[in-house]
Formats: C-alpha cells, sequence, structure tokens
C-alpha cells in the first residue's frame, strides 16, 4: 500500500506538471493581472461602434472565469491617431508604445491603410485588426504577420468589378476617386486594373478633400463638367463612405444622375452625416444614393440560433445600458437625436437597417467576433505554455500567438457572423460580393451577387429581382457606356459626295478610254513613236492614283485608312516611272553619243524600260505592304470641342509609318526631278520627241498631287468633309490635266493625222513613169526615181532608190534606230567637207546630223524635208562612196567609208520614204499629200 500510495502521489505530481493541467494553477482573483485592448482612431462612427463592442466583450470576460479567470480585461481609446494622419513620426511613435505598453492583448485599427501599414513596420508583435484596410500590401505577412481583418482587399473588389463591367457589357468608363489617404492610391490601382480587362478609363478625376468654408460643389463644379464633357455614363467612386453623398450630391447638380447613368462604388455602405449637409450647403436628400451600386463583403448574420438569440439579448442590454449610463463615451452618439435616419440617433447608430432594427451594425458584429476571438486565442495560448495571465503583463508570452490561432478562434469560437470566411492571409474572402442598393423607401438592399469563376478568376454576377437602373428603366434596357458620338465623315448620302464619285466615275472612265484608245491604234502615226506601251502604263497609273477619292469615304472604316497611302504613292509611281523610261530612251538615241563606226542598230529596247519600271514600282509595292501589314494608318476620333463632334481621321500608328511614308514621298520627289531633268536636256529635240512641255506641266501637276499626300491626315483633322472636296477636287482635276497631256496630244495628232488623209483626193500623174537616174554599183537591179505630185506646193518630189525586192528586204523597221560615225558631209554651197555622225529614227523618220566639234548642238533633219535622193555618178573613186541629198533646195552630198554602208544608208533612207509616202500614216501638214504607193518592179524582172 506504500507503495502504491507513494505511486499514486508521483502520478499527481506529474500530472500537476503537464501543461494541459496549469489551469488548476491559475487563480480566480480576476485582479491578479490588467490586460488592455487598444481601439485607435479619432471619433467616427465605426471607431464608436467598435469601441462599443470591444466593451461589450470585455463585460462579459469579465463576469466570466472560464475565460481570464486570473485577468482583468480593459479597453482604452486612442484618438489622437487621425484616419488620414500623415505624421509619420507621431504613429511610428504611438505604436512602439502600444506595443511595449504591459498587458495588451492588441488592437482595432479603424484608420486608412497607410496609417495602419505605418503604424505595423514598427509594431509586429501586436495582434491587429481592422474592418476597413483593404489596400492589398496588408495581406503580406511576412511584413504584417499578426494582422488580419474583416474586409476583402482592394484588389478582390476591383476584379468584382471588372466582372459588373463585363456582365453588362460595358468597356469605357471614368473613375473618380478622392485624393487623399489610400483612397489616391486605389484610384490609380484601378485605373491601372481596368485596361488590362479590356476596360477603357476615358477619364480619371481626382477631387480634393472639402475646404471650408463655401460649399463643396463650388470646389468640384469643373471637375464635374469636365466628366459631363466625356458623354461618359458609366462611373467609379472610390472614396469614404461619407464623399459617396458628396458626390452623388455634385453629379446630380452637373446633370450626370438619371435613368442613363450608373454609378459604381467599392465602398460598403455610405453615410449621411451633418458634416455632409454642412458642406453642400443645404440638407442632402437621401434618394439622392439610389442612383449608386454598392459592392460590399459576402456577410450576412447567421440564421438565428440558440447562440445567437442570446447574444442578441446581451446586445440589446449592453445597448440600453450604454443610452442610460456610458452615451458620454461615444461621441457620435446623441440620445436626444428621435429622427431615425440621423446618424446620431442611437438606434442609427447600432443598426445598419434604419427603421426595421434588425441587422445590428456589421462594425459591432465585427468588432465583438474579433475581440471574442483574439481573447480565447490568448487564453489558450496561456493554458498551453502552463502559466497564467500575468506572463503577458511581462511579455514572457509577447511572441507566442500565431495568426493563424486568432483565426481558428474566429472560425470555431463566435458563431455571430455564420457567412464570414476568412482566408488564411487574414482577409475577408472577396466569394462571395455583393451589389446592394437604396431602394425606394431608402432601404438598403442586396440586388446581386458575384460568385467567382475559378476558370477566369472573375466572378459570375447573378441579379435579383429587386435590381433597378436610376428611373423608370427596365431591367433588360441596360444603360450604354458611351453614346455613340456624332462623328464627321464623308458619308454616301451626301448629294455632294454622289457629284464627287460620279466626276470620279467619268474621268476613270476617260482614264481608260484614252488607254484603250492608245493601245488600239498604237501602230497609227502620231502614237506609235511617243511608245504607246507607256502611254498605258500611265494611263493605268491615272486610273489608280483616282480610287485616292474612296479612301476619304465612310467613318471608322479600319480598311479605309489601312489602303489610304496606295492609290496616290502607286499610281504617281507608275505615271512617273513611264515617263522617265521614254525620256531615257529618248536621251540615248539622240545625246549619248559613242564612236561607233558602221550602219548598226542604237536604242534601248521596250523590255529593258520595262523592267526598269518594274524594279521601281515593286520597291514601291514593297514599302506600301510593309507599312500595310505591320504600320498601318488607323482611324481616330478627333474630339472638335467647338460643335461636339468627332471628326473621323486616318493618322500613322506611330514612328515607324511615318518613316515609311516619308521614304515613299521622298522615292516620288526624286522621280520627280529626274523627270524634270531628262525634260531640260531633251529641250532641243525636235518636236515629235521633245516632251518638254508636257513633262513640265505633268511635273508640275504632280508636285501639287503629292503635295495632297503629304497633308493627308491634316485638313481632316479639322474637317473630313473639307479634306474630300479639297482633295478629291485636286486629284480628279489633276490627274485629268496629266491625261490630256501625256495621252491627249498623241490621241489629238492620230485624230488630225487620220482625218487628213479622209479628206483628201489621190492625185496620180498620167506620165508618172519610172526613169533610170544612174546605175547601182551595189545591186544588179537600176537605181529608179519616183515623182509623186505635192498638191499644196505644187512640186515634184523626188526619190531615187533601188527597187524593194523579195530578195533584199528593207533595213527600215518600225520602232529600229540606226547610227553611223565618221561620215563626211559637203554642202554645194559651202564646199567644205566635216565629219559628221548619222543617226536614222525610223518612226516618224529623221535623219540627225552631227558635227565632229561636239560642242555644237545637233541639227535635226526630217526626212520630209528631203526633195532629191540620189546616187553620186562614179566619175571619181571616193564618189562610189557616195550619196547626194537635196534638202529643202539644198544639196549636200554624204560619203561613207565603203560602197556597202553606202548601200545600206540609201536602201534605209529610200525605203523608208517609199514605206512613209506609201502608207495611209501621211503627213497632216501638207508637205506630201496622199500619195499613192507605187508598186515598182525589179528591172531585171
Amino acid at each position: 500500500m506504500i507503495h502504491g500510495t507513494a505511486g499514486l502521489a508521483w502520478l499527481l505530481l506529474l500530472w500537476s506538471c503537464l501543461p494541459a493541467a496549469c489551469l488548476a494553477a491559475r487563480s480566480a482573483n480576476k485582479s491578479e493581472s490588467l490586460l488592455t485592448f487598444v481601439v485607435v482612431g479619432e471619433p467616427m462612427v465605426d471607431v464608436d461602434r467598435i469601441f462599443f463592442a470591444s466593451r461589450m466583450v470585455a463585460a462579459e470576460v469579465n463576469a466570466r472565469t472560464d475565460v481570464f479567470p486570473d485577468a482583468t480585461l480593459q479597453i482604452v481609446r486612442e484618438t489622437n491617431i487621425h484616419f488620414f494622419d500623415d505624421d509619420t513620426a507621431k504613429v511610428s511613435d504611438y505604436a512602439t508604445r502600444m506595443c511595449d505598453a504591459p498587458g495588451n492583448i492588441g488592437a482595432s485599427m479603424d484608420l486608412t491603410s497607410g496609417v495602419v501599414i505605418r503604424a505595423l513596420l514598427v509594431c509586429k508583435t501586436l495582434p491587429t485588426y481592422s474592418i476597413g484596410s483593404a489596400i492589398d500590401d496588408l495581406s503580406n505577412k511576412e511584413k504584417y504577420p499578426l494582422f488580419w481583418r474583416y474586409t476583402s482587399t482592394w484588389g478582390q473588389t476591383v476584379l468584382a468589378s471588372v466582372s459588373i463591367y463585363h456582365h453588362f457589357g460595358w468597356t469605357k468608363t471614368a473613375v473618380v476617386y478622392i485624393s487623399y489617404g489610400t483612397f489616391a492610391r486605389v484610384g490609380k490601382l484601378i485605373v491601372d486594373v481596368l485596361p488590362r480587362h479590356d476596360i477603357e478609363v476615358v477619364a480619371k478625376v481626382a477631387l480634393e478633400p472639402y475646404q471650408a468654408p463655401g460649399r463643396y460643389y463650388d470646389q468640384v463644379r469643373t471637375s464635374f463638367e469636365f466628366l459631363k464633357s466625356t458623354k461618359l455614363r458609366i462611373f467609379t467612386i472610390i472614396g469614404m463612405d461619407s464623399d459617396i453623398p458628396l458626390i452623388m450630391m455634385a453629379a446630380n447638380a452637373t446633370g450626370l444622375v438619371g435613368p442613363d447613368y450608373v454609378w459604381i462604388t467599392p465602398q460598403t455602405f455610405a453615410v449621411i452625416s451633418t458634416e455632409t449637409s454642412d458642406q453642400w450647403g443645404g440638407p442632402v436628400d437621401p434618394s439622392i444614393l439610389r442612383g449608386v451600386t454598392f459592392l460590399s463583403n459576402g456577410v450576412e448574420s447567421a440564421p438565428p440560433n440558440d447562440y445567437t438569440r442570446a447574444w442578441r439579448l446581451r446586445f440589446e442590454a449592453a445597448r440600453q445600458n450604454m443610452i442610460a449610463n456610458d452615451s458620454a463615451l461615444y461621441p457620435t452618439v446623441d440620445v436626444t437625436d428621435t429622427n431615425p435616419m440621423s446618424e446620431k440617433n442611437p438606434l442609427f447608430f447600432m443598426y445598419d437597417d434604419p427603421g426595421e432594427y434588425e441587422q445590428p451594425s456589421y462594425a459591432i458584429q465585427f468588432g465583438y467576433d474579433a475581440l471574442w476571438s483574439l481573447v480565447t486565442a490568448w487564453d489558450h495560448v496561456i493554458n498551453s505554455h502552463g502559466t497564467t495571465a500575468q506572463a503577458l503583463v511581462n511579455g514572457t508570452l509577447r511572441n507566442a500567438i500565431t495568426l493563424r490561432d486568432v483565426l481558428q478562434e474566429a472560425m470555431r469560437s463566435t458563431d455571430i457572423l455564420g457567412a464570414v470566411n476568412l482566408t488564411y492571409k487574414g482577409d475577408l474572402s472577396a466569394d462571395p460580393v455583393y451589389m446592394r442598393q437604396y431602394d425606394a423607401d431608402n432601404n438598403f438592399v442586396i440586388v446581386g451577387i458575384l460568385r467567382v469563376n475559378d476558370n477566369t478568376g472573375l466572378s459570375n454576377l447573378t441579379l435579383y429581382p429587386n435590381f433597378n437602373w436610376t428611373g423608370a428603366r427596365s431591367l433588360d434596357d441596360v444603360p450604354i457606356d458611351f453614346p455613340a458620338p456624332v462623328v464627321v465623315a464623308v458619308s454616301l448620302q451626301f448629294i455632294a459626295t454622289k457629284l464627287f464619285l460620279a466626276c470620279y466615275a467619268i474621268a476613270t472612265l476617260v482614264c481608260i478610254a484614252s488607254g484603250w484608245y492608245v493601245w488600239h491604234y498604237r501602230a497609227a502615226q502620231g502614237i506609235f513613236h511617243r511608245m504607246p506601251t507607256l502611254l498605258c502604263i500611265s494611263s493605268a497609273g491615272m486610273v489608280i492614283a483616282l480610287a485616292n477619292t474612296f479612301t476619304l469615304v465612310g467613318g471608322d472604316l479600319p480598311m479605309r485608312c489601312r489602303f489610304r497611302p496606295w492609290p496616290l504613292a502607286l499610281g504617281l509611281t507608275l505615271i512617273l516611272s513611264s515617263m522617265i523610261a521614254k525620256s531615257y530612251r529618248m536621251h540615248v538615241v539622240f545625246r549619248c553619243m559613242r564612236a561607233d563606226a558602221g550602219f548598226e542598230r542604237h536604242t534601248v529596247s521596250l523590255a529593258r524600260l520595262l523592267r526598269m519600271i518594274r524594279i521601281v514600282v515593286l520597291v514601291m509595292l514593297i514599302l506600301l505592304s510593309i507599312q500595310t501589314t505591320f504600320f498601318p494608318y488607323y482611324t481616330e476620333l478627333v474630339y472638335i470641342e467647338a460643335n461636339d463632334t468627332y471628326n473621323s481621321v486616318c493618322v500613322a500608328s506611330g514612328l515607324p509609318a511615318q518613316m515609311i511614308s516619308g521614304v515613299i514621298m521622298t522615292i516620288i520627289g526624286v522621280m520627280i526631278i529626274a523627270a524634270a531633268a531628262f525634260a531640260y536636256i531633251n529641250r532641243i529635240l525636235p518636236k515629235e520627241f521633245n516632251d518638254v512641255r508636257q513633262i513640265t506641266i505633268s511635273a508640275y501637276i504632280i508636285i501639287v498631287l503629292a503635295v495632297v499626300g503629304l497633308s493627308q491626315g491634316y485638313l481632316s483633322a479639322q474637317s473630313p468633309k473639307t479634306q474630300f472636296y479639297i482633295e478629291s477636287t485636286d486629284v480628279i482635276l489633276g490627274i485629268m490635266a496629266l491625261n490630256a497631256t501625256l495621252l491627249g496630244e498623241p490621241i489629238r495628232d492620230s485624230i488630225r493625222r487620220r482625218r487628213a488623209n479622209l479628206s483628201q483626193k489621190t492625185r496620180k500623174k498620167a506620165s508618172e513613169r519610172t526613169t533610170l537616174a544612174g546605175r547601182s554599183t551595189l545591186h544588179s537591179a537600176q537605181p529608179q526615181m519616183w515623182e509623186h505630185l505635192d498638191a499644196e506646193s505644187e512640186t515634184i518630189l523626188r526619190i531615187v532608190g533601188h527597187a524593194v525586192t523579195q530578195a533584199r528586204p528593207s533595213h527600215v523597221t518600225r520602232g529600229n534606230i540606226y547610227r553611223s560615225d565618221k561620215v563626211l558631209a559637203m554642202s554645194a554651197s559651202a564646199q567644205v567637207q566635216k565629219q559628221v555622225t548619222l543617226t536614222l529614227v525610223c518612226e516618224p523618220l529623221f535623219l540627225l546630223g552631227v558635227m565632229e566639234n561636239l560642242t555644237e548642238e545637233p541639227r535635226y533633219v526630217p526626212l520630209q524635208a528631203v526633195r532629191r535622193v540620189k546616187l553620186a555618178v562614179a566619175d571619181q573613186p571616193w564618189l562610189e562612196r557616195s550619196l547626194e541629198l537635196q534638202v529643202r533646195g539644198k544639196l549636200v552630198m554624204l560619203t561613207f567609208e565603203t560602197v556597202e554602208e553606202r548601200g545600206c544608208w540609201a536602201d534605209a533612207i529610200t525605203n523608208g520614204l517609199i514605206r512613209q509616202r506609201g502608207a495611209t500614216h501621211l503627213e497632216a501638214s501638207g508637205q506630201i499629200v496622199d500619195v499613192q504607193e507605187t508598186i515598182v518592179e525589179d528591172a531585171g524582172s
């Protein structure tokens, strides 16, 4: 038995030393230790409510022996730290003293997030909660390990706002935020977040706090007039609950409240206080809040049960005691105020549903739950460490509690707010979020619920039947976020537009018809030597350039602006490149002299010219394609304040687009200069080849068109209609002038020749016969002479040459040019021989004589001026190589290096003349009139 008794005693002693049994060591003397909980914040409604809830908890704790049996809990207020306190030194100093105060178990800070952050950075070991500090930074548990809150973060609430925008299809909004405290940061946060979710923040307004004296509206009138000018209909408010009525009163005074407008705020509710009326300068109508949709945490009072019913009895007893004995402790309560809608009314103070009085204030419920959770958590920590409440006083348990301990108690030991769901970071879950509105009776009711979609991270909105828009607007009639702007654009409905498009169609048909005529009669005199292929390319460029008119018609048409640079750039490129190619060919033929002996072909082929044109056009197409694909022009609406309209203009997407446009215009400018340079160099060419006048006129017109291209976008920003009228007029008239100059003259020349041919009669002299004028040393066939009557000058044209035979066809082919150097020329009058260069251009027929002294200008002799061609009589050896030409009464003797060369030139000249005279394309000048072709057979036949 002794051994048994001793063993039992030893077990009892061991059990007494276990932590679970240490409760027996704690006394039941409530006065043994004094513990403190601090309510921090200047006198405000919610701070007073938290103070009331904390005193209610303290009273219950001090009356019970199962919680803190050896300690008394007192509630202390600290009112020197203001809601927007920016005195960092003062806040840090107080937080340090609060942390070091003996027996302090925690604090409530209903302050802005910035003030809370400054306090917690120097006081990390004291459990602290808030019901309003919502900045996302406070979720960082490495920085703030013992902080929790009964509110969701601003970031979560902003995402809820995004979900509402998406639900109703709104893509534009304006953000109105208060520019003090944390709200400035939140305002910038929402301005940054919304565009990431395809919601454009068209305008943002930062409102300064009220500055006495005067009306608040007078201070913010300019900002709200600006909001009205934006034409927006959806607005987001970031501010205190007491700011919401002031903002809505200002919006109403500016005309921004009504069925067409929606105001959304992530604030839980709004408060109309006496200060609100003072700042407004008169009573504030509560109905003004009906135009606001509030987003609040997804919390509701738990369904009635034994616990909540017992708590409500205790709550009512505490309320009565406060009114009877402690009202002086609550600066925001006036027990004599009988207005149920007044914030100072005791019932208004206690309940969130004035008039109904069924829903105790959430601030009171949160305050009660928070402190009760903290008390029970500390009590469990004391028990688990086998110590007493004195350990909290002397600081030995300072770092023993964790946020997890508090949150477990908050979710387990309290049952007032059964819907409360705190995350592991100590944030109130944003799932769900409730939409609330004030109804017609000014009751604050739930009208919708937002629940998070795990796939998107956003929320799905479900609207309740009691959801309403402001005014008599049905639920399905969703307000628009931005009214369709009055866009000034060139409409197809305008009569002037139809007239210009008709002119465009006529001009296009003229260009197409001109190109067709040139191509169809490309073999005709007056057209052939002007290179009809190049003229047709110019015609195509004109048709493309005329399409510029269509790039000005219409409003917000992305393709219209994307292809706006194409017509003028591509059209001018085709016109200029063909002009340059033609001038270059003439320059090579007439100006590029080389010491090439012999009778040879000397020209630039059409294929080579087309290859040059293709290269230039390809470069332009590449530049335009790059710009269109990667750096396009786009449609932009430019607001015109004078008439409250928007001009639809095409603007460059950025610097690369502007640089490419600059390169394009530079290429066109270089081509204009090149065309002008060739025109100057070729100015002395015969009129059949001299395009100086046409190129000069064309270059001037193209410069004007290029200026129009450079100005694209400038005039339209001022007035799209003016831009359309000016640019279309300029382009149509300019292209028509180009057409008349480049294609019109060849067409008119061809028509004139055809008319002259049809109007004249053939007269063949009866005595016309073939006579021998000498003997050819080159052929067995005898030289022959043809005589043709010039009806106007009554002279006979004599041409001596070789017969055209099947055995030896003529060297002369249309489109060819032949040259021979080292030809001696002697005029019968001068009797002086000079070395010349002969060039025969076969269409039209020209002889070009270039003196050996290259400083002299060349002489151009048309074969039409040649009255006689004769092989010289071979009485001397050198005459066998000579050819006589009678040009307008002057006899010129040409001596070649060989007899064969003389024969070639004689064949080329005479057969060229016969070919021309025998053809139906005759000169209209009257020099040779309708000469009927004479078929000459070989003399040897």
